[in-house]
Parts: structure tokens; sequence; C-alpha cells
């Protein structure tokens, strides 16, 4: 959106608040139907909170509305929501029991992720794309969801899919080096905690300068997890 007046108006949302008031707008250009009416039209708008490029609209304009707004959904919701979808997984393909007991653990690790970018990565007008929600949630859930129980043999194979999927869902999105960085570090405290597993021992496979750390975005790249390969 434009940047606010002194008086707090914006001359897009101006235009539209000229028809909430008087159903239409003037046309000097045409002398013989200077006004323009607008009939049978309902007007419905959708916004976010203000940040990142999005400001607050004027309560001029504001006050033609009934306003509806939507709770953000609790961290108690969501971990009851996910884990019982990740559990069913589990039991209907009959994984092994050390991984169906993971299915909390992959989800308060993916909600640590999922709070922590929302509070330190937000959203700017140069990164407006930062815009994380629940959606982001349930694809790293769904993508654990894709691993077939042949593949999924033991607890660290599922932590190594785990940050593979976080890193996708959330790391793709970002635009620069101390972003990714970022996002590293975060996975790095999350296979600590809730998972209780040592990054470097988990995924020294992928330690390309043998110096006994995973510390690099470039070295994490090389965890792939796909099904490029599976014939049709």
């Amino acid at each position: 959106m434009p940047k606010q007046e002194e008086s707090l108006a914006m001359p897009p949302v101006e235009i539209v608040r000229q028809y909430m008031v008087q159903n239409g707008w003037y046309d000097l250009k045409d002398p013989k139907h200077p006004f323009r009416e607008l009939v049978d039209l309902t007007v419905v708008c959708a916004m976010g909170p203000p940040g990142g490029g999005k400001s607050i609209i004027s309560p001029r304009f504001q006050r033609h509305f009934n306003t509806i707004v939507f709770a953000l959904v609790d961290e108690t919701t969501m971990k009851t929501i996910f884990t019982s979808i990740l559990g069913y997984y589990f039991r209907e393909g009959k994984f092994l029991p050390e991984i169906a007991s993971m299915n909390e653990k992959l989800v308060q690790a993916t909600l640590n992720i999922y709070k922590r970018i929302q509070e330190d990565l937000k959203p700017t007008p140069a990164k407006s794309h930062y815009t994380f929600n629940l959606r982001d949630v349930s694809k790293v859930i769904c993508g654990i969801c894709l691993m077939e129980k042949k593949e999924l043999t033991n607890p660290d194979t599922a932590v190594r899919l785990w940050a593979h999927e976080t890193s996708r869902i959330f790391g793709d999105r970002l635009i620069n080096e101390d972003d990714r960085k970022w996002i590293l570090d975060a996975i790095t405290d999350c296979v600590r905690a809730p998972f209780g597993s040592d990054f470097n021992t988990l995924f020294r496979h992928l330690d390309s300068n043998h110096d006994g750390k995973v510390n690099s975005v470039d070295e994490f790249r090389g965890l792939l997890f796909g099904d490029i390969y599976t014939p049709f």
C-alpha cells in the first residue's frame, strides 16, 4: 500500500471509500453523465496485521465494514492437531515403535521453528514474503508423511527427514545467507532439544571439509530426500 498521508489517508483507499459513501465516482470527461453510480455491489476486504509493508487502514474507511477477526490457534491446539495426524500415519503404516513414538517430538520441533521464525524473521518491505502460517507447519508434517516404512527405519533418519522438510519449507523462502544461517542454527538447536541428539554427529556425512562440524549452509544443502527416482 502507498505511504500514509499526515491525515492517515491513502489515495487508493480513499477512492474505494468514496464509493462506500456516494455509491460511485464523478467522470468529468462525460458532461452528460458526470456521476457514475454502481448498483448492487458488495465490497469484501481482507487484511493482516500491520507490518511488512502493510499499514493501518484509516478509521474513516474501516467504519463502513463489519469487521470479523480470526484469533490465532494456540500452541496446545496446534500440537494436538498435528500430533494426531502424524500418529495416525505412523499407526496405519505400521512403523516401528521407536518411530511411532516420535510424533510428539517431530511436531514440537516444527512448532519451535515456526514460533522462532515468526519472532526473528518478520516481514519487511524487502522481505514482504516472510509471512509464515499454519500451512507451512502442515507442509512439514505432510512431507514427513510421504516417507514409507521401508525407508524410515530408525530415529536418526526421522530427524534427518524432519530437518530436510523444515529447511525446504521454511529455509527455501529466505533470501540471503544471514537468514539461511539463522534457519540452520535454529534446526541445530531443535536437534539438540527436543530430539536429544548431537547435530554434528547426526549429520557427519555432510561434513565436506572434514573439520568435524556441519556449520555452513553449503554443507547442509547436501541433505536430500526425494522420490525423483521412483518409477511411476
